[in-house]
């Protein structure tokens, strides 16, 4: 019986079963923490964070009307947020890492 060689295809296989596992995870944990310690005046900014994969990047973000303010609330430590904080979308990346391994071993 011959042995028949499918590398390609398994290493491809593994590839997607690991990018569907980081876009869960960035997906129900990163970007479902990040909601949570969102800064909120009118919740325009909360109710934006999206998450997307395109090729080989997952991209967890905020977009629509809050895209042009979202960075300067990410990043200037000086504001005062009655509700959530700056840097949330780090915070969220750092809080939720150790269980990408997790995610990415249930895809197989």
């Amino acid at each position: 019986m011959p042995v028949i060689w499918k590398g390609d295809s398994v290493c491809s296989e593994i590839f997607e079963k690991t990018m569907d596992g980081i876009e869960e995870w960035a997906r129900v944990d990163c970007e479902t923490t990040a909601r949570e310690n969102c800064p909120v005046d009118h919740g325009n900014m909360r109710d934006s964070h999206t998450t997307q994969r395109t090729g080989k990047t997952v991209t967890v973000g905020v977009g629509g009307p809050s895209a042009p303010y979202a960075p300067i609330q990410h990043e200037d430590l000086t504001l005062n947020h009655k509700v959530g904080q700056a840097k949330w979308l780090k915070m969220a990346k750092d809080w939720t890492l150790p269980r990408l391994p997790e995610k990415i071993k249930d895809q197989f």
